[in-house]
């Protein structure tokens, strides 16, 4: 639970990106009840009633949902793929942040580390966990 609590603060720097993601997965969500209902449609307007002038525009409907579900589904994973990278870039970043903060109120930092290894930041906190990122150019 801890770790739900430390994303959170990463969605105040990439609002859009989290409701972009969060709207995504809402929409496809809502696109998968289309498909059953148009098949519904079909068993009871086209077959049973025998109209299938109905069968044409219900089969492009329901097509129509299942692209527009998948495209909302891979906008979602790109959203949320490209949101978790940049959180994984913030990372060494809000560890030196703390670092120094630490070091300027006077407190020594014992689990905490930055070191630079050829090209490459290492921020290490809270003793196992480890992140890098190389260099932004």
């Amino acid at each position: 639970m801890n770790t739900v609590w430390r994303v959170f603060g990463y969605l105040k720097r990439y609002p859009w990106m989290a409701a972009g993601t969060l709207a995504c997965a809402i929409l496809s969500t809502l696109m998968v009840i289309v498909f059953p209902a148009t098949t519904k449609w079909i068993i009871d307007d086209v077959v049973r009633a025998q109209r299938p002038e109905k069968l044409i525009p219900l089969i492009m409907l329901a097509a129509g949902a299942f692209l527009v579900q998948h495209l909302f589904n891979s906008l979602r994973l790109i959203l949320n793929n490209t949101f978790e990278q940049r959180v994984i870039f913030d990372l060494p970043h809000t560890c030196e942040i703390i670092v120094q903060q630490r070091i300027h109120a006077g407190r020594s930092a014992p689990l905490q580390t930055i070191a630079a290894v050829r090209g490459q930041r290492v921020c290490e906190c809270a003793g196992n966990q480890k992140w890098q990122r190389h260099e932004r150019e």
